[in-house]
C-alpha cells in the first residue's frame, strides 16, 4: 500500500505528463530545451557557451548541440568576444525573440486552460505549495 508521499509523487508526475502532452499538442516552434536556451541567453548579456552550460546545468557538448540547432534556425547568433578571442558569446536574434514570445504565449494559454477548472482556493493552495517547493528555505 502506497503511503502519502508515494501518492503525491505519482500524482505530481502524472500532472507533469499531462501538462507536457497539452503543451506538445500546441505545436510550439521550439523544444522545451531550445526554449530554455533562448530564455537564458535573452536574460544574460554577454553569455558564453560555458556560461550557458553552467546556468542550465548541462555539459558543454549538450549546450553546443542546442546552440548549433538554434543558430541554424536563425534564432541565435554567435559572436566573438573582443577581449578574449577564444570565447564565443551568444545573442538572441529578432526571430529568436519572436519564437520565444510565441512559445511563452502558447504555453501560458495551454496551462491556463488546464488550470481553469480549479477554484480560487485551489489556485491559492497551488501557489503556496509551488512557492514552498521553489524556495524551501523561506
Amino acid at each position: 500500500m502506497a503511503n502519502e508521499m508515494d501518492t503525491t509523487v505519482a500524482l505530481f508526475l502524472q500532472a507533469g505528463q499531462m501538462m507536457r502532452r497539452n503543451i506538445d499538442a500546441a505545436r510550439l516552434p521550439l523544444t522545451p530545451a531550445q526554449y530554455e536556451v533562448l530564455r537564458h541567453v535573452a536574460t544574460h548579456e554577454q553569455l558564453s557557451m560555458q556560461g550557458l552550460a553552467h546556468t542550465l546545468r548541462i555539459t558543454a557538448p549538450s549546450a553546443t548541440g542546442l546552440v548549433s540547432e538554434l543558430v541554424e534556425s536563425g534564432y541565435l547568433k554567435r559572436t566573438g568576444n573582443t577581449a578574449d578571442r577564444r570565447q564565443v558569446l551568444l545573442a538572441v536574434t529578432s526571430s529568436g525573440k519572436r519564437a520565444a514570445a510565441l512559445c511563452t504565449t502558447k504555453r501560458t494559454r495551454v496551462l491556463r486552460r488546464v488550470l481553469k477548472g480549479l477554484s480560487a482556493r485551489d489556485h491559492r493552495d497551488l501557489q503556496r505549495i509551488f512557492t514552498i517547493m521553489i524556495n524551501p528555505n523561506n
